[in-house]
């Protein structure tokens, strides 16, 4: 199988990731950063020396508009996707993949959403969860389809508010989230029937 993996802001899910798992166990064809955050492409960049491609996806916030901007990120997006026929592309980023991408990549783009779906749906999801009377916080890692964080559910976690101390308490759990869909993937063990998903358990 051949991963990808896109990420925005800090980078802090993938680069707390291979803090704690091997790059050579877990590697992605190529790593896509849309961030502005120096600190954050130094470590990508240290972490993807002679093991994988780096890119980073650079706009004009100021003069280019947003749909233009959409459009230029979505074109990359999808050059890289069929230059280097990736199987599953893994989503830790901020900007909205368009309906040809989904479409052409049907159940294999993976989103990682900071609450448990139906519930906060969209931006801001943990602030969202703070401002509401909810006792349970988490994420939900789902495949990507047309609609806002509506794809077919694969994985969720959950902790309980008095347990959440900060927005890391909450995203940190989405490390482990990443582990195993990845060796999911690798072992054949996530079917999709009828837009639902069926993890096939090991035998014992």
């Amino acid at each position: 199988k051949r991963f990808a993996l896109y990420c925005s802001g800090g980078a802090k899910r993938i680069i707390d990731f291979y803090e704690t798992n091997s790059i050579d166990e877990y590697l992605p064809v190529f790593i896509l950063y849309d961030g502005e955050k120096s600190e954050a492409l130094m470590s990508l960049e240290e972490l993807c020396k002679n093991k994988c491609e780096l890119y980073l996806f650079e706009a004009n916030y100021e003069k280019e508009a947003k749909k233009e901007v959409k459009k230029k990120f979505n074109d990359n997006l999808l050059r890289l996707l069929n230059n280097y026929e990736i199987d599953f592309l893994f989503c830790f980023g901020d900007k909205i993949i368009n309906s040809k991408i989904v479409s052409l990549y049907k159940n294999r783009i993976i989103n990682f959403h900071p609450s448990i779906l139906p519930s906060f749906p969209g931006l801001n999801a943990i602030d969202q969860a703070l401002n509401s009377s909810t006792k349970i916080f988490g994420n939900t890692a789902h495949f990507i389809d047309n609609g806002i964080d509506t794809g077919p559910i694969i994985l969720q976690t959950a902790i309980a508010r008095c347990n959440v101390v900060n927005y890391e308490s909450v995203l940190s759990l989405q490390i482990n989230m990443l582990v195993k869909i990845w060796n999911w993937i690798i072992e054949d063990r996530i079917i999709v029937n009828s837009e639902n998903i069926v993890i096939i358990k090991t035998e014992v």
